[in-house]
């Protein structure tokens, strides 16, 4: 009987650190998301507002990949409020949602200050 209760103790354990384990590599995607939107956005006004760097020439902007460079410049053409809309399209699609986790191997870091400090 005691080996009966052990056994499926043992198993409801490995359930529960199996959900543990899950949840917490989900709240890591969402930590990674957030960051990669938090890059853009800081991006998106450094251009908008012309900072040192973000110009045609500058080495920041240059820095970043083009497609970067576009959704960028896309972004900045939207109004305020089409801005919030587009970040929460932006959280929500897979292609940007898979990008944010890729970027977790180091390349967030390039994402977020470009390839110069």
């Amino acid at each position: 009987m005691q080996a009966v209760v052990s056994e499926q103790v043992a198993k409801m354990e490995a359930v529960w650190k199996q959900k543990i384990t899950e949840e917490l590599a989900l709240r890591r995607q969402e930590q990674t998301l957030d960051r990669a939107l938090s890059a853009f956005k800081g991006h998106a006004r450094s251009r908008k507002l012309q900072i040192p760097g973000y110009d045609d020439a500058g080495r920041k902007w240059k820095a970043l990949t083009e497609g970067l460079r576009k959704a960028v410049e896309n972004f900045n053409r939207l109004p305020k409020e089409g801005q919030g809309a587009a970040l929460a399209k932006m959280r929500e699609k897979q292609n940007f949602r898979s990008f944010a986790v890729h970027l977790a191997g180091g390349q967030l870091k390039k994402l977020c200050y470009g390839s110069i400090r």
